[in-house]
């Protein structure tokens, strides 16, 4: 969960005059890229697996390193075919898995989006995309963005609203207009 904002921040100063080519060799061979090994030997199962995936992807990014990229972009891909639901919801049906796997993808997307990458239409399987994982929680939101307790979910959690955000700069949904 750390790597992805320790990437962004990486990249923010990457051409800054704070880093000469020595250090960026060293932040890359000695911090960055190990993470992102590290995150690929653990797998990219369940909800954390979407946290490991994305980082590796942003990690990926943020050192141009198209073999890391490749690496998340196939992950990404299986996670869509492996772990959305019939439903389109994340398998535990709890909003707290669901918008905690969410979160990272929409990171990793986003890293994509910017590198002209655009993984917010893939659909490896029909209704298993990013969208669907929007639009599934819609079907059951109350009127005032609060989330029912599903399963071991939070009695009191609302919709992501920050998430929906980028959700409707990403498609031209009316449900996500609101």
């Amino acid at each position: 969960v750390w790597a992805i904002p320790l990437a962004q921040t990486y990249d923010l100063i990457y051409y800054s005059r704070s880093l000469n080519e020595t250090t960026r060799e060293q932040v890359e061979t000695r911090l960055l890229r190990p993470i992102a090994e590290g995150l690929k030997s653990v797998g990219i199962a369940g909800n954390w697996g979407s946290w490991h995936l994305s980082a590796v992807g942003v990690l990926g990014f943020a050192i141009k390193d198209p073999e890391l990229v490749s690496y998340a972009l196939e992950s990404f891909q299986t996670q869509l075919v492996e772990e959305i639901g019939s439903d389109g919801l994340w398998p535990e049906s709890v909003h707290t898995y669901h918008f905690y796997a969410l979160s990272a993808l929409v990171h990793f997307a986003e890293a994509c989006h910017r590198a002209g990458i655009n993984i917010y239409e893939w659909e490896p399987l029909p209704g298993r995309n990013l969208k669907t994982l929007f639009m599934a929680p819609l079907q059951y939101v109350y009127p005032s963005f609060r989330l029912p307790a599903i399963n071991d979910g939070w009695y009191h959690a609302f919709l992501p609203l920050n998430l929906y955000e980028i959700a409707n700069r990403r498609w031209d949904e009316p449900a996500f207009a609101w």
